[in-house]
């Protein structure tokens, strides 16, 4: 299992009533980070990410140890991934 920090900002912070938490997953990229976040605190977890077409919102930040990387990417043990929006959000 790999073991990652989830820091949450913005309106993420607003949904899931946290700043972070630590998960365990095996094998993770941020698609299956994703998806496993979206299981725990639901689809208004989800509905902040992407829009119905299935592309990010506008606005929307999620970053690997401070940059972008590719949703398939595999992590490491430690990395600490960040879901954020611009400090005024949006209505989504």
């Amino acid at each position: 299992m790999t073991r990652l920090l989830i820091r949450f900002q913005g309106v993420f912070e607003d949904r899931v009533q946290r700043k972070d938490e630590v998960l365990e997953i095996s094998s993770p990229s941020l698609t299956k980070v994703t998806a496993t976040l979206g299981r725990i605190y639901g689809r208004l977890f989800l509905q902040a990410i992407w829009v119905d077409s299935g592309k990010m919102r506008s606005g929307v930040s999620v970053l690997v140890n401070g940059r972008p990387m590719g949703w398939e990417a595999p992590l490491d043990d430690g990395d600490e991934i960040l879901f954020m929006t611009p400090l005024g959000g949006f209505h989504g």
